[in-house]
C-alpha cells in the first residue's frame, strides 16, 4: 500500500464568507483538483483533462443508486442519514 499526503488546500480566501452553494462549490473544486493530481501521481499517470462528472452520465452524485434498484441491498440493516447502521 502506498500513501501520499498532499499539501494543504488553500481555502483561506473563503473563510468568513457565507456558506453558499457557490462557496461550497469553489472549495469542493479545489479539493477535488488536489485529489485528482495526487491520484494521478500515485498511478504514474497524467490526470484526466476533465474530471468524471456523474451527472453527465445520469448517475447519482453519491453511489450509483444501488439501494434504490435493489431493495435487498441493506442486508437487514437500517442505514441512518449520518452513515451509521442500526440492526
Amino acid at each position: 500500500m502506498r500513501l501520499r499526503v498532499g499539501t494543504p488546500v488553500d481555502l483561506s480566501d473563503l473563510r468568513g464568507q457565507p456558506m453558499t452553494k457557490s462557496v461550497l462549490d469553489t472549495a469542493t473544486e479545489r479539493i477535488m483538483d488536489s485529489l485528482t493530481l495526487l491520484v494521478a501521481d500515485l498511478r504514474n499517470e497524467k490526470p484526466p483533462a476533465v474530471r468524471w462528472d456523474p451527472a453527465q452520465k445520469g448517475q447519482s452524485a453519491i453511489g450509483r443508486d444501488f439501494e434504490k434498484n435493489n431493495p435487498d441491498s441493506n442486508q437487514g440493516r437500517n442505514a441512518q442519514q449520518d452513515g451509521t447502521d442500526t440492526k
